[in-house]
């Protein structure tokens, strides 16, 4: 009998904590990305062949109240999980959180560097608690990056982009698609730029074929085939 006392006083007891913490949760002010650790945004100076430096964005979101002053809050490079070159990245000190916003954009610089043109590295960078906002969730309390200045498959040609844009990925054709347009980048792109830009890519395809010069993926098969944006 004292057994089972013993072990119902274990149950409310446990409870009664797990009841606690996630009152305090809900009574503080939080902070966290926008997507988890595992959706790792990958770049290249591939990307931007004129540049030596170029910024990633990161979002964060707030949790609990919306805010009636601006809050300054913090994020820092991870030094256990980074194993980039110090001067290949540069993060700001501190952030302020507008009042009355609920997400906040901010940004991270990439440096160019020569360690970049044979290896790819990463970048993680965290949420750091301070006085005015606490670290939100844990999966979503880290953002990671790798970076390098060769060539590969960019974050932004996803399924969706294969699917409506631009078809499968293959390095001839992002190579072809930046000599092309002369962009590298479309991260962010709202979907009638993505259509602009794919659009221009897929006319050139077509002049170069019919000029009896068709570009060809690296298996022989006419690059134009491959495009799916209809127009």
């Amino acid at each position: 009998m004292k057994k089972i006392t013993f072990i119902i006083c274990c149950i409310i007891a446990v409870y009664a904590c797990n009841k606690e913490e996630i009152m305090i949760y809900d009574s503080g002010r939080y902070i966290q990305f926008e997507d988890t650790y595992k959706d790792t945004t990958t770049s290249s100076f591939f990307f931007y062949p004129d540049q030596t430096s170029f910024q990633l964005p990161m979002v964060l979101k707030l949790i609990g109240d919306t805010l009636e002053n601006n809050l300054n809050y913090k994020l820092e490079i991870s030094t256990e999980y980074t194993d980039a070159p110090t001067n290949s990245y540069a993060l700001e000190p501190s952030f302020v959180f507008e009042k009355g916003n609920i997400t906040d954009t901010t940004y991270i610089t990439f440096n160019k560097v020569t360690e970049f043109e044979t290896k790819e590295f990463k970048v993680v960078v965290d949420v750091v608690s301070t006085d005015d906002l606490l670290v939100g969730e844990t999966i979503y309390s880290r953002k990671a990056f790798k970076i390098s200045s060769m060539i590969s498959q960019p974050s932004w040609w996803d399924d969706v982009f294969t699917d409506f844009y631009l078809g499968v990925y293959s390095e001839k054709k992002f190579r072809a698609f930046i000599d092309i347009t002369g962009i590298g980048d479309l991260t962010g792109w709202e979907d009638w730029r993505l259509s602009e830009i794919c659009l221009q890519f897929k006319y050139e395809l077509i002049k170069l074929k019919e000029a009896g010069t068709p570009l060809l993926m690296e298996d022989g098969t006419d690059m134009l085939s491959t495009v799916k944006i209809i127009g």
